[in-house]
């Protein structure tokens, strides 16, 4: 009898054993499908908001034009005349009149009523080598206006990091730019 009172505990201890491990991987397995639902979700949530078009064009969304459009302003219009594809040429132009800043612009009224603002962006963003700009804590320019009044020499119009205006005189030749520009 003790042999058989031995073979049960023995079997039930067996059976509470195997119930346990029967249970921890349930929970296991559990716990997986939970965490494979939320990716699932997660996915399914993300592809729901894109239809196969958007899908496309992200997927393939490279930037092929490696510059943006300069735009020429007609201030007399107060519109966009022109926009222009930049190039290597207006790009390194127009980083040549950063460095040779020579001051600020101090007329009391900056824009003329006549004229033209050729607006440049940057790209990359130019690291500031000039004193002038970095007195006023600019650090990086990604865009500068050029100032061609019609009866003055131009001058430029940077933001600072607070985007605001701060205009300065530059030497260089303007031709160049402006022969890009046809």
């Amino acid at each position: 009898m003790t042999k058989i009172k031995k073979s049960k505990k023995l079997l039930k201890i067996s059976a509470v054993i195997v119930l346990v491990i029967s249970l921890g991987l349930n929970a296991f397995s559990f716990k997986q499908n939970i965490e494979l639902a939320d990716k699932y979700d997660a996915l399914m949530c993300i592809t729901s908001e894109l239809d196969s078009t958007n899908t496309i064009s992200f997927i393939t969304s490279i930037n092929v034009n490696r510059y943006e459009d300069v735009e020429i302003f007609d201030i007399s219009q107060g519109e966009v005349v022109k926009k222009v594809q930049s190039n290597e040429t207006i790009q390194n132009e127009v980083t040549n009149y950063l460095k040779n800043i020579e001051g600020k612009y101090e007329k009391a009224k900056p824009f003329p009523s006549n004229g033209k603002v050729i607006k440049v962006p940057l790209h990359p963003e130019i690291k500031v080598e000039n004193q002038w700009l970095l007195d006023e804590d600019i650090k990086k320019v990604d865009k500068v206006f050029i100032i061609f009044p019609e009866e003055e020499n131009p001058f430029m119009l940077v933001l600072n990091n607070e985007n605001m205006p701060v205009f300065y005189e530059f030497s260089g030749n303007t031709e160049v730019l402006l022969q890009q520009l046809q």
